[in-house]
């Protein structure tokens, strides 16, 4: 402390001088404070302001020197990432002099997640194929002390690496936390579809005989995906261009590609033939000439023709109701008409073709006179 001492000096004679003069006394070296404000976990601190303090009771502070691993800094004074050694020296008025030291870690940064899927890419992000998923976590600074993964949007956490395999929209979440407390968490959405379209054919017409259409033919294609959806549809006829509506088909064989792909890429195909015959056969009839007599066994004969389907049968009729098939070989044909037992007079003989597709050609016709009797009297 301070001390005011007086002195009195007396000699024998009664003369006295009195002297006084102050002693002051500080053998306490100064008190040092740390003030640190911030986030912390553990020994670590997620950001940091340093503020120091010194007191000195008696002589009081003269100088403060604060360091920050080794250079000047003022106080308070906000951390940056690292570490940092702190040193305060202080003196107080008297010269006694107190240093103290503080150590402190900040780490600001957010663990690094850095993501890892494999499969098969398909179209628009999804994947055709099963993923596996992996993660790597990372921190610089103060490492990694947690790190999750959850295949379903965080209902269930899974460890690393996983493999999704099932259809569908997987949201997945990556989380990791260091050991200061700085937390990353990442989401990423994965899409799978593995499963093709379902193709679906409809053909609208007049169906004929032996597999044959008679009248023109409407083909579409639908199809259904019950994941990425999206269909694209298209038909090829006879190796054409690809036509994503429905087709008419007309006369002739048609070798049919249908296809359909998904917004994921899958694709389905299939192929059908498709054979239109609308037009008839045709018939014309050679012999007996027009309107000759005929006595006897008469040759009737005539040619058919079909361009499509081909023919199946050729018939013959002498009422235009009851038909007999003459057996088929070529395109001509011939039959030997017994007239001997028919009465004499006008009689009409028709013909007609029937093709494999079950069109029946319009009736030729030739009108003979029967004369195989006499005249009677």
């Amino acid at each position: 402390g301070t001390h005011n001492i007086s002195v009195t000096a007396m000699d024998v004679a009664g003369n006295q001088f009195t002297s006084s003069f102050t002693v002051k006394v500080d053998s306490v070296k100064p008190l040092i404070s740390f003030d640190i404000t911030g986030l912390s976990s553990g020994a670590w601190y997620r950001s940091a302001t340093v503020a120091v303090d010194a007191t000195d009771a008696t002589s009081g502070v003269q100088t403060l020197v604060l360091t920050d691993n080794g250079a000047a800094v003022s106080s308070p004074m906000a951390l940056f990432e690292g570490t940092h050694s702190l040193v305060v020296t202080v003196a107080d008025n008297a010269g006694n002099v107190q240093s103290s030291s503080y150590n402190i870690q900040v780490d600001g940064t957010p663990p690094t997640i850095v993501l890892s899927m494999t499969g098969t890419a398909g179209d628009a992000g999804w994947w055709v194929s099963a993923v596996d998923i992996n993660a790597a976590f990372s921190d610089a600074m103060s490492g990694i002390a947690n790190q999750s993964f959850s295949p379903d949007g965080g209902t269930n956490w899974m460890p690393l690496p996983y493999s999704i395999s099932e259809d569908g929209i997987h949201q997945l979440v990556f989380r990791s936390d260091d050991n200061a407390g700085n937390v990353t968490e990442t989401v990423e959405t994965v899409k799978i579809d593995k499963s093709a379209p379902t193709l679906s054919v409809s053909k609208t017409g007049k169906a004929g005989e032996n597999g044959w259409y008679i009248s023109p033919v409407q083909v579409s294609v639908t199809a259904s995906d019950a994941t990425s959806g999206n269909v694209v549809t298209t038909i090829t006829d006879n190796g054409g261009a690809a036509q994503s509506d429905s087709i008419t088909l007309t006369e002739g064989v048609h070798n049919l590609q249908y296809a359909a792909v998904d917004a994921a890429g899958n694709n389905v195909s299939a192929s059908a033939v498709v054979s239109v015959d609308t037009t008839a056969p045709a018939t014309i009839l050679f012999s007996p000439g027009p309107n000759s007599v005929a006595i006897g066994t008469v040759q009737i004969g005539g040619q058919s023709a079909d361009v499509t389907s081909g023919l199946s049968s050729t018939q013959i009729s002498f009422d235009s109701i009851q038909w007999l098939s003459l057996p088929l070989s070529s395109a001509d044909w011939s039959y030997a008409w017994d007239t001997a037992d028919l009465p004499n007079g006008a009689l009409s003989v028709f013909a007609r073709s029937i093709d494999q597709a079950g069109n029946t050609g319009t009736p030729a016709q030739i009108n003979v006179v029967l004369d195989n009797h006499p005249p009677f009297l």
